[in-house]
């Protein structure tokens, strides 16, 4: 009866025990099942990032699924995968937002400094091999702004007011011309069409208060003209340059040139020391200057006007015959035809000289106003010089001058 007992018992707990055995082998292998899938379903994701991460693939949709999927990650793996999902996400986000305003290469001119700050600041959260991918187009992004900033700064320090209509009093055609240069340096049509209608105003307004200036700074004596080859006397420079300067300070007012030339005194030996050489109507020979010098010149006009103020001004400078003209005297200057360069010299004189009035410079520009006896073909009966071209020509010739005060 006990063994019965006893072999009945033993029975239940194999039973049982098999029962138990194969409950735990069943949960063993489900969890292991479970772990395996959780592991692959963790690799997946790390792979599906890696993808995106090679593809740079950055469109919310897929970023925004793929955030999705990790909600379903074991919890083991959901920490590290939200991690590196919301690293890309930061960065997708960043890159979108800089397609919207850097296309093509071109930043959108009306982006803000402050849109730009806040930009970087997202910029220098991200992973640096994430930064690595946006560093060239950051950098692009903040030149091109910092060059629009300087721009605008530069076109608003042209005006006096916010509607920009009123041009600054010191601003002068080379600092708009910096503005239009800079201008360049810029990419965005829009903001360098709206700039360039700024500068072209101020460029015009600038232009007239230059011009105004200038004019005002000319001392110019007006002189009334007298033609030497319209007279036919081809060689009379010297002669109609000085009846122009008697005839402005006020003598021999009904003479004419062909009467004043008949005074002319003429060198026998051809010295011009003594008086006129070769031939005063015509141009032949070409191969040697016809000409008188300034202390005989000055003598004669001397002579025939009565005025004893007209003097001898050889070797005087340029700055001291200015000074003759600040007190309206008109000066008669030795020096080349046309400006051109000298000839060879022949008898004390370049072949090619020709004699003129001085009669007005420009303390602003450095010009010097001539006035030429020789009517041109063109009408030309006056030239407007540099004063270093005139200083040239007129020191070459041996700084020879006459003045009618």
């Amino acid at each position: 009866m006990i063994k019965k007992l006893l072999t009945s018992h033993t029975s239940k707990y194999k039973t049982i025990s098999y029962v138990l055995f194969s409950t735990g082998l069943f949960l063993l292998i489900t969890g292991l099942t479970v772990l395996n899938s959780d592991k692959l379903y963790y690799k997946e994701l790390k792979q599906q990032i890696k993808y995106f991460e090679t593809n740079n693939i950055i469109d919310e949709k897929n970023v925004s699924d793929l955030i999705y999927r990790t909600t379903f990650a074991n919890k083991a793996y959901h920490k590290e995968l939200s991690k590196s999902v919301n690293r890309y996400k930061n960065y997708s986000d960043l890159a979108n937002r800089i397609n919207t305003i850097y296309i093509n290469s071109i930043l959108d001119g009306t982006t803000t400094d402050k849109e730009i700050q806040v930009i970087v600041k997202q910029y220098n959260q991200l992973d640096k091999k994430y930064q690595a991918r946006l560093k060239t187009s950051i950098e692009d992004i903040k030149k091109q702004k910092e060059n629009i900033n300087i721009v605008e700064d530069n076109i608003n320090k042209l005006f006096d007011d916010e509607n920009k209509t009123i041009v600054k009093e010191n601003i002068t055609i080379e600092i708009i011309t910096d503005c239009y240069k800079r201008l360049e340096l810029i990419p965005q049509e829009n903001i360098k069409n709206k700039c360039r209608t700024y500068l072209d105003y101020a460029k015009n307004i600038v232009s007239e208060r230059e011009k105004a200036k200038i004019e005002a700074a000319w001392k110019k004596l007006n002189v009334p003209y007298i033609s030497q080859n319209k007279n036919n006397i081809l060689n009379g420079c010297e002669a109609a340059a000085l009846l122009m300067a008697l005839k402005y300070k006020g003598y021999l007012q009904n003479m004419t040139l062909t009467e004043f030339v008949k005074y002319m005194p003429i060198s026998k030996n051809n010295d011009p020391y003594e008086g006129f050489t070769h031939d005063m109507y015509s141009l032949q020979p070409l191969t040697i200057p016809h000409w008188i010098a300034p202390p005989p010149l000055a003598k004669f006009g001397r002579d025939i006007s009565g005025n004893q103020n007209i003097i001898d001004a050889t070797n005087y400078t340029l700055d001291a015959l200015d000074k003759e003209i600040d007190n309206n005297n008109p000066v008669i200057i030795y020096i080349i035809a046309k400006f051109n360069e000298p000839k060879e010299t022949v008898e004390g004189a370049p072949r090619n000289l020709h004699v003129m009035l001085l009669t007005g410079y420009n303390k602003l520009t450095n010009e010097h106003y001539i006035v030429d006896p020789w009517t041109h073909d063109d009408g030309r009966t006056s030239w407007t010089v540099s004063k270093e071209l005139l200083e040239n020509r007129y020191n070459y010739v041996g700084k020879k001058a006459v003045i009618v005060r």
